[in-house]
């Protein structure tokens, strides 16, 4: 008896411990193999997320060249992001692609979503949605490094 109750408090604390963790924890079923092998996970003073690689495939495809942002370019972006509206702040998770335009434009394209790491495949997927959840929950924003727009 003495085994059991010491087996049930060490699953207790793994559980709590597990649980207060600052890093997301996800689970992804990924029936349509659109999922990213890997994301980075990036954290500043007014943002969090995770930055997708070139080699990520989006459910929505573009023509443009993609490239994996590296972290002063998203602080770049969140710099202009927070210039121009501030109301995003932390509660608002990040996804964030990189698009270079045939025009010479470096973009990265970011979608914030309110309670992010709750959905399924966050760090794994840019799942953008349509309908009343969305438009509610989820807001994108393309920031244009080379114009600061």
């Amino acid at each position: 008896m003495e085994i059991v109750k010491k087996n049930i408090f060490f699953l207790s604390l793994s559980v709590v411990f597990g649980c207060a963790s600052n890093k997301p924890r996800m689970e992804c079923l990924d029936l349509n193999n659109f999922a990213s092998d890997t994301s980075y996970y990036i954290k500043g003073r007014h943002y969090e997320g995770f930055i997708f690689p070139k080699e990520y495939k989006p459910t929505i495809t573009t023509e443009e060249r993609r490239f994996t942002p590296k972290t002063n370019q998203v602080q770049r972006a969140e710099a202009i992001l927070l210039e121009q509206e501030r109301k995003y702040g932390l509660k608002y998770k990040r996804q964030y692609i990189g698009i270079n335009k045939d025009t010479g434009d470096t973009l990265v394209f970011i979608r914030l979503m309110k309670n992010g790491f709750k959905e399924e495949c966050f760090d794994k997927m840019v799942n953008i949605g349509f309908g009343e959840y969305y438009e509610k929950y989820q807001k994108i924003r393309t920031i244009n490094l080379t114009s600061k727009k």
